[in-house]
């Protein structure tokens, strides 16, 4: 049996998360604040998930060695939809959408930041990644890049329906305890290696 709990709602009809639970003004709603170990449990149901997700740590892992610790993360697109289920032309999400809202690190800058992380999303196919300061930004252009995210995120593309995400922190001690569940979920079931 699994210690932790799950926050996030079942998928709705449609394969995808509902934007909120029961009312929109309440704080049951998108982004659903979950713990890493809860988006490795609830999204984690596959081989070809896993593998994703263990993209998403590598990911995770290199941007805590550039310093950026404090912040979250909005987790979206095909990853927390059940495509396997409404889209039978495709068996598994292409990719995980991340939008990391971060705080710059003390005397960094954004050059050498941009420096730091230039290899990095070189490197990645499957982490389809945008960034968005939150200190030293303007606080209108904060509100402006928050809301375009949500506005973008909160439908489908194809369809205009409305539909949820999920936010996990950047904090790295989540990431030590999320690997080790994703390695008990890849013994249980003769996964990755």
């Amino acid at each position: 049996m699994n210690e932790y709990t799950n926050p996030v709602p079942d998928w709705n009809a449609e394969g995808v998360l509902p934007p909120f639970l029961t009312d929109p003004v309440v704080t049951a709603r998108s982004p659903y604040h979950i713990s890493l170990v809860d988006l490795i449990v609830r999204f984690g149901n596959t081989e070809s998930r896993r593998k994703q997700l263990i993209e998403l740590l590598d990911f995770r892992s290199q941007l805590h060695k550039a310093g950026i610790t404090k912040g979250f993360q909005w987790i979206d697109g095909s990853f927390v939809e059940e495509v396997e289920q409404t889209r039978p032309e495709r068996p598994a999400p292409k990719d995980i959408d991340v939008v990391t809202f971060y705080h710059l690190p003390e005397g960094r800058t954004d050059e050498s930041l941009d420096q730091s992380l230039s290899h990095i999303l070189d490197d990645t196919g499957v982490i389809d990644a945008y960034f968005v300061q939150l200190n030293q930004i303007d606080a209108e252009l904060l509100v402006d890049w928050t809301s375009y995210w949500y506005g973008l995120w909160s439908h489908k593309r194809e369809t205009f329906q409305w539909k949820g995400f999920v936010q996990v922190s950047l904090q790295d001690t989540e990431d030590r305890v999320a690997i080790s569940e994703m390695n008990r979920m890849s013994s249980e079931s003769g996964g990755l290696p």
